[in-house]
């Protein structure tokens, strides 16, 4: 799955691959597992009108920004990746989930 923020004031992007909230996170023992990311990547959603939860930015307290969330936030202990900053003001969210050939937005 693909996650686009598009600023509403500026035009700016920043694009992440997005996290789905039902797979394990990719810690071992309380510390961030970079080889358990791919598991956290891919989910095996049945077609019905449910859908499933993803996760997609994280705010802190005293900190006027917010940031994306993937998988790969939990490598910084407060789970936001400078990388991934995205100032306070509106943005449009695109999530796109794909399997092979079929995507969904």
């Amino acid at each position: 799955m693909d996650i686009t923020f598009r600023s509403r004031s500026d035009g700016k992007v920043t694009q992440m691959q997005g996290r789905w909230s039902a797979t394990p996170q990719p810690l071992t023992l309380g510390v961030f597992d970079n080889e358990k990311v791919p598991q956290s990547l891919r989910f095996d959603l049945p077609p019905d009108e449910q859908g499933e939860v993803v996760a997609i930015a994280i705010k802190r307290d005293g900190n006027a920004s917010a940031f994306g969330f993937t998988s790969y936030s939990y490598a910084n202990s407060m789970m936001c990746l400078p990388s991934l900053a995205l100032p306070d003001e509106e943005y449009d969210v695109e999530v796109r989930a794909h399997a092979g050939p079929v995507e969904a937005r």
